[in-house]
């Protein structure tokens, strides 16, 4: 799930350079997490086109209240390509078990997270 042209806009979001919640809506990486760790991780990643604004939403043990991460720029992000644990030329490998990744064709709001969540917190132990 990587693509390696650097040329046109992308939308990474997942692990980069040792932080589990990096975010890339708006030309520009942002870690608003760091560290490593061994704990499943619940992420909802959404971008507005109106509005040209991308939230990161994440979980572990407890449903998400919050973004993480917001950032806004109408002329980066979107979704035209998905890029998931790795980036630059695939020079920055990750590894990871994926339990499942969801696409969606509207913007999710936060009791729709939330309620996906409740729905998948019990099979990874939460």
């Amino acid at each position: 799930m990587n693509t390696q042209s650097e040329a046109s806009k992308d939308w990474m979001f997942g692990a980069y350079n040792g932080n589990p919640n990096a975010f890339y809506p708006n030309f520009s990486v942002n870690l608003p997490g760091s560290g490593a760790d061994t704990v499943w991780h619940f992420n909802w990643a959404t971008w507005n086109t109106l509005t040209g604004v991308g939230q990161l939403w994440g979980a572990t043990s407890t449903q998400p209240t919050a973004y993480l991460f917001t950032g806004t720029n109408a002329g980066g992000g979107g979704f035209n390509q998905l890029r998931m644990w790795s980036r630059s030329a695939a020079t920055e490998i990750q590894t990871a078990d994926i339990g499942f990744v969801k696409a969606y064709n509207g913007v999710l709001t936060l009791a729709e997270i939330q309620a996906q969540y409740a729905t998948y917190a019990t099979r990874f132990g939460y």
